[in-house]
């Protein structure tokens, strides 16, 4: 899927998005190469109430997520190719400040505050 700015979002599935720590990810469960690295795709519903971000917890804000696609993502093995050039390098989306906060403010926008006040589904936990 692309957004109406160009930018191209994950959709499911697993995905090496280019973190700079790389650890073996679905590898380690597959035993395969080419899943080195990859991590599954989260849903985008009440992202902004998950923080913090990626699988080992790296970003704590919505901004630094963005500032990793934006000028971060590194050149690994597996990297994504929705992420590297026809070249096959990292792509540097230089996403502008504005963009940022356009795309914040619509991922603020998944968030389902129904859902998550809902005492349906609190935790059963929450009392122990």
């Amino acid at each position: 899927m692309v957004t109406p700015n160009g930018y191209a979002t994950m959709g499911g599935g697993f995905a090496d998005i280019g973190l700079d720590n790389q650890d073996v990810g679905r590898g380690g469960f597959t035993r395969k190469v080419t899943d080195e690295g990859k991590f599954k795709i989260p849903s985008l519903r009440n992202v902004e109430l998950t923080a913090p971000y990626m699988h080992d917890g790296r970003f704590q804000t919505l901004d630094e997520v963005l500032d990793h696609y934006s000028v971060d993502i590194q050149d690994t093995p597996n990297l994504d190719a929705r992420l590297t050039n026809k070249d096959g390098t990292p792509k540097r989306m230089n996403i502008p400040e504005n963009d940022k906060r356009a795309i914040i403010a619509f991922l603020k926008t998944l968030t389902d505050y129904k859902v998550v006040t809902d005492s349906k589904f609190a935790s059963p936990f929450k009392d122990q």
